[in-house]
């Protein structure tokens, strides 16, 4: 697969992340959800809008500079792990919001 689908299958990962964290803490923070990360969780204290938009962007804007650094050492193995480490880990992500939301909206 190429960089530039594994970059973009990274931001379209995000995004459903984002939207997920966002879903959650606004209808069940009440059953314990939160951001992980300090700096967005900070973000959503100001305002919830503004965690999604710095959010993506900061992604968008990351591996649009890793892939214009990067992409001239795509078949070096370390790298392609690197990335690739980072879409499961995203994929895991994204996989436990729809399990938890699944979970609260089925079970309480």
């Amino acid at each position: 697969m190429s960089l530039k689908k594994v970059l973009i299958a990274l931001n379209i990962l995000n995004v459903a992340d984002a939207l997920f964290t966002a879903h959650s803490i606004t209808k069940y923070e009440q059953y314990g959800a939160y951001e992980a990360n300090p700096l967005m969780a900070a973000l959503i204290n100001i305002n919830i809008e503004t965690f999604i938009i710095v959010k993506i962007l900061l992604v968008l804007i990351m591996t649009g500079v890793f892939y214009k650094t990067i992409k001239q050492y795509w078949n070096w193995k370390s790298i392609k792990a690197l990335v690739y480490f980072d879409v499961v880990m995203y994929s895991l992500v994204v996989i436990w919001h729809i399990f938890w939301i699944t979970y609260i909206e089925c079970f309480l």
